[in-house]
């Protein structure tokens, strides 16, 4: 079977804006280095090049490919940074950077016989390439050259994968109506209906303009709202004191609001402010670039959703609705301070995957919160996608 490599239009037009990032990568976290780039560091021309790489980079011989680490300052920043430019780029050029450096944001995986490119949103200018511009999911198609071996997917996770990204090129829904939709679809029992009749039942209700009426009858649970938030914004504040430092003020300013806003019993009130807040600032700012929350969701069903070992389907669906049930929140919460901007939305977006999607156990975490305390039920989940009734 014939592989084809997939390349959007976001990943075409990312490059690194240097000095100019507003969290650069070269700071808090860890940053490995191959086992040539090593060698080529510790001997080469550039004194300064060479005697940091002596005395800063630490060798782990764990593979060819992860041979040494560079020990941060005091700061938690590279030692090869010098006034927010890296040294090494300056003085020997891009190409004599790590594979690691040389490859961030930018990641290639496989999915059935295909190749994907994509980048990480960790990074604060690839979350303005897939987040604001409105062509930023077009995507590129061609042959991959070369033996590629198959790597066979369940039919039936195909077959999910495909029709979640059909719900969400679907026009004329609301968000919340295409993951409410999403989850039908994975919680179903397709031995009674077929996915495809189901759909084809789901397309009428759409020509009929009836699915918004049916949608509007999932109930609006407060109970469960603040339950989930408070829940999930402890693993939050947890995961924030022991993982990178990367995107933390913003993180932070949410995470503290939250807390004050739903500290002590349970209080309907202090809730519907951040709903309040929805209707009134995010949802119409969001309305006027339905793009940002659109590619978001394309971008994350591309992601090979819900195909993610060993999660199930199931899993996979609980985390996509817990992403974004806290996004939606933490963007009312900004926008309870001031008047939302777009560059709100990329650093609460950075942010929040610096800490999500460079973290396994926090995403283990976050599906066992969801399943101790209630959340992962079909009804339950589906009532975190509500909002309380625009004032």
């Amino acid at each position: 079977m014939a592989a084809h490599q997939f390349t959007p239009r976001f990943y075409e037009l990312f490059q690194c804006i240097g000095d100019r990032c507003e969290d650069n990568c070269c700071h808090d976290w860890a940053i490995t280095i191959d086992k040539k780039t090593y060698q080529r560091y510790v001997t080469h021309p550039d004194q300064l090049i060479q005697s940091t790489a002596k005395t800063r980079i630490k060798r782990t011989r764990k593979a060819e490919n992860n041979w040494a680490v560079i020990t941060l300052d005091e700061t938690g920043k590279c030692p090869f940074l010098t006034e927010g430019l890296c040294q090494i780029h300056t003085r020997a050029g891009p190409q004599a950077l790590s594979h690691t450096c040389q490859n961030y944001p930018r990641v290639i995986s496989r999915f059935a016989n295909n190749q994907r490119l994509s980048l990480t949103l960790s990074c604060p200018e690839a979350c303005r390439q897939v987040l604001l511009n409105p062509d930023a999911l077009l995507m590129g198609v061609s042959p991959l050259a070369g033996y590629h071996p198959l790597q066979p997917l369940p039919p039936a996770t195909l077959q999910l994968h495909q029709y979640s990204l059909d719900i969400l090129l679907t026009e004329g829904l609301s968000v919340e109506e295409k993951l409410w939709l999403i989850g039908l679809l994975i919680h179903r029992d397709s031995s009674t209906l077929s996915n495809e009749a189901f759909l084809g039942q789901i397309s009428q209700l759409i020509e009929d303009r009836q699915l918004t009426a049916v949608f509007s009858q999932l109930p609006f649970i407060s109970q469960v709202q603040w339950k989930a938030l408070r829940n999930l914004t402890y693993l939050q504040v947890l995961n924030a004191q022991t993982g990178s430092q990367r995107g933390q003020p913003t993180m932070q300013r949410c995470l503290e609001q939250i807390q004050q806003l739903l500290a002590g019993e349970f209080n309907t009130d202090r809730l519907g402010k951040l709903h309040e807040t929805w209707h009134r600032e995010v949802a119409p700012f969001l309305a006027a670039r339905p793009h940002i929350l659109q590619n978001y969701l394309v971008y994350y069903v591309y992601h090979h959703f819900p195909h993610q070992p060993p999660k199930s389907p199931q899993q996979c669906y609980r985390l996509l609705i817990a992403d974004y049930f806290l996004l939606r929140s933490y963007l009312c919460l900004l926008a309870m301070e001031g008047k939302l901007t777009e560059q709100d939305v990329v650093n609460l977006f950075y942010s929040y995957h610096s800490l999500r999607q460079h973290n396994r156990d926090f995403e283990d975490a976050i599906d066992k919160v969801l399943t101790e305390h209630g959340e992962n039920m079909d009804l339950t989940l589906y009532a975190l996608l509500q909002t309380a009734v625009a004032p």
